[in-house]
């Protein structure tokens, strides 16, 4: 499963990163609202050219079908929020 996000990155003074990343397959972790543990998910954000919008997919099967259009997830970078990014749409 895959889903269109829109993505919001984080200035430095927020505890982001020093660049956001370059358009293209980026990879980080996750945790799921919904689970309430706060248990980590390695995803890959495929990043377009303006790198606010792209598609999210979890590299494990595995993962909770929990997301619905409309979630923010955050984007982390080990423990550490880099940005968010909000579901608009369920692609398959």
């Amino acid at each position: 499963m895959t889903y269109k996000v829109m993505v919001q990155w984080y200035s430095v003074a927020q505890g982001g990163r020093q660049q956001p990343p370059s358009c293209g397959r980026y990879f980080a972790t996750t945790y799921l609202n919904e689970l309430h543990d706060r248990s980590m998910w390695s995803i890959y954000l495929e990043l377009s050219p303006s790198i606010e919008e792209g598609k999210l997919g979890f590299l494990f099967d595995t993962y909770p079908q929990v997301i619905k259009v409309g979630d923010c997830l955050p984007i982390l970078e080990g423990g550490r929020e880099v940005g968010m990014m909000l579901v608009v749409e369920r692609i398959r």
